[in-house]
């Protein structure tokens, strides 16, 4: 391309960045818009099935190469090792793909009958473990023996040979021990495995295209800030949504719906009368502080939860009801929560009800922080917008002469900009060096499952209050199903997350454990096919005035289940390189909101 020279170059298409680009081209700013993945939404993006699978898998051999590697760190401040930066986010990672319900408790081994050309294979592997070949290199060397000796070479299986070989090799790299004593049953085992776990594999992954697997699963609350800058900027008329329906709750031993709305408490059977009459007590009175405002003028600075046992009494499982799935509050430290931060919540809530339907949330189809992304991108397009996927990004200096930025990719190409917006991924130590960042650890699940949680509901948000399963803090769940183009029609999908207080696996398998049937002997639950662990560091950069004003990192998908904290930062970097403009002036389109939002 001809043009090198831009007011504004923004790295990573996540979510505030994509934003930040649409605003940023909206007021005229010429933008380029950079990424080193093939696809939008970095953090915030949807996969199939084959792909989330893989990206998982890729994260794992570049731990295991790496932590192997013995190479020196780059000393140029300014080079940037992009995977590195997003695969060192994660840890703990924890994947399993269960066997068909008819082979049984656990997945069986095919006996490989030991023909030379098995002998000579098991012998090259462990050959390959001794010398300490990369992960790679393994899976490679695996993926070839599945092709051609045991005969798992049509296109049908092709995804399901590379998945499952990476599997054996990350499993052998991680239980290798450099003994030569016991090691062959090691790699034999392996053989034995492949021909059978590629088989299962192949079954789910030929509907690998229905699946659109979400990193960063979120709702969109109905009075979010987010919501007003779709409408006013038009994005909304390239997305669809669906209406969250409904909220259940661990309570008494079990898990319930939870009312949310003054028609779903007054028809509650779960709530006896006096604890209908405070619930709307509270909820009357957070709709309006204004009638008696010495209540929260007295607590405003004292905990949430000593307000509501004192002022409303309000307690036990009312309590958990008001506080995490109502409020949505994301920690278990109850004292941390002031009463004015649990009214302020509160607020939202009720403030989103109503709006679009009887439901506080929608839910976008084909996944949310994927697709709001690639929609204030195509914005950003209609304005000017230049964008460049899968162009690795392998330096960035900052040139004291010009006042300007220098990106250099691996073609060849470089760009200057006066300012750069950037994802996390593409830190460096000269970027980094002059932004205080604020790290937050998440425990995430996913679940595919062979029926809903809860047969009589499809879309629905599922809270776990603290303690309730030996959980520290509340644990938040979304059902997604294929009416928002999650999975096939007969299967659904459960995201879980919590704020990490352990390993991801001792964080959430109790809570998952009390939801789904993870060993297949609960009939009454619903059947896992693939389980994913994993704990993700995210990252929140320093807004305050000490951050410097040509260069803003954006902050990773946040533990909330909504988008308050996205849009809030979107609106802030943009006044500080714009202050005197308007975020996403609305478009001349003289369309009604109706048609804006379009929900089923």
């Amino acid at each position: 391309m001809e043009e090198s020279k831009f007011d504004v170059i923004v790295l990573g298409t996540g979510l505030v960045e994509s934003i930040l680009a649409g605003a940023l081209s909206r007021v005229g700013k010429t933008v380029l818009h950079l990424d080193n993945n093939q696809y939008y939404g970095g953090r915030w993006t949807a996969l199939t099935l084959v792909d989330f699978i893989q990206h998982f898998q890729k994260i794992l051999v570049e731990k295991i190469d790496s932590a192997q590697s013995n190479q020196a760190t780059d000393p140029d401040p300014g080079a940037i090792d992009f995977f590195s930066n997003y695969a060192n986010s994660f840890k703990d990672i924890d994947m399993q793909i269960y066997p068909e319900a008819s082979e049984g408790d656990s997945p069986a081994e095919t006996e490989v009958e030991t023909s030379e050309e098995v002998a000579n294979f098991i012998q090259e592997l462990i050959g390959l473990l001794s010398a300490q070949s990369t992960c790679s290199t393994i899976a490679q060397k695996i993926e070839a023996f599945a092709k051609l000796t045991l005969g798992l070479n049509g296109r049908e299986s092709e995804g399901a040979v590379a998945v499952e070989s990476t599997r054996q090799a990350i499993l052998l790299k991680s239980r290798w021990t450099g003994e030569q004593n016991g090691q062959e049953s090691l790699v034999r085992s392996c053989v034995s495995r492949l021909s059978n776990a590629i088989s299962r594999i192949t079954t789910l992954l030929q509907r690998s295209r229905q699946y659109n697997l979400e990193l960063a699963p979120k709702l969109l609350c109905c009075s979010d800030r987010l919501i007003d800058d779709l409408v006013a900027s038009g994005v909304s008329r390239y997305l669809d949504f669906k209406l969250l329906e409904g909220t259940y709750m661990g309570w008494s031993g079990k898990y319930d719906k939870v009312p949310c709305s003054k028609e779903d408490i007054f028809t509650s059977k779960n709530l006896s009368l006096i604890e209908k009459r405070k619930l709307m007590k509270y909820l009357t009175y957070a709709m309006d502080t204004s009638a008696d405002p010495t209540i929260i003028n007295e607590y405003q600075d004292q905990p949430f939860d000593k307000m509501l046992r004192e002022k409303f009494l309000i307690k036990d499982n009312l309590l958990n009801a008001v506080m995490y799935s109502i409020a949505l509050i994301p920690t278990g430290k109850e004292a941390e929560v002031t009463s004015a931060l649990g009214m302020e919540r509160t607020q939202r809530y009720l403030k989103a009800l109503g709006r679009y339907g009887n439901s506080a949330y929608l839910h976008t189809m084909y996944g949310s922080g994927s697709e709001i992304s690639q929609g204030f991108c195509r914005l950003s397009a209609v304005y000017g917008g230049t964008y460049m996927l899968g162009h690795n990004i392998t330096n960035i200096h900052f040139k004291e002469d010009d006042q300007v930025f220098e990106v250099a990719c691996q073609d060849d190409h470089t760009f200057e900009a006066p300012l750069i917006v950037a994802s996390s991924d593409y830190q460096s130590k000269h970027l980094n060096c002059s932004q205080e960042i604020k790290t937050t650890a998440i425990s995430r699940g996913v679940f595919l499952l062979n029926k809903p949680v809860f047969p009589e509901s499809q879309l629905i948000k599922i809270v776990t209050p603290p303690s309730f399963v030996n959980n520290q803090n509340p644990v938040f769940a979304l059902q997604v199903n294929n009416g928002v183009q999650a999975c096939p029609k007969d299967q659904f999908v459960v995201y879980m997350w919590t704020l990490s207080s352990s390993t991801a696996r001792e964080d959430l398998f109790e809570v998952a454990e009390s939801l789904l049937s993870l060993d297949g002997a609960h009939e009454e639950k619903p059947e896992v096919l693939v389980s994913l662990f994993y704990q993700q560091t995210v990252i929140k950069p320093d807004l305050t005035d000490k951050a410097p004003m040509n260069l803003f990192l954006t902050s990773d998908p946040d533990h909330e289940i909504d988008f308050a904290n996205i849009a809030q930062e979107a609106h802030e970097i943009f006044k500080r390189i714009c202050p005197g403009d308007e975020f996403l002036e609305p478009t001349p389109d003289p369309e009604i909101e109706a048609e804006y939002v379009h929900t089923e």
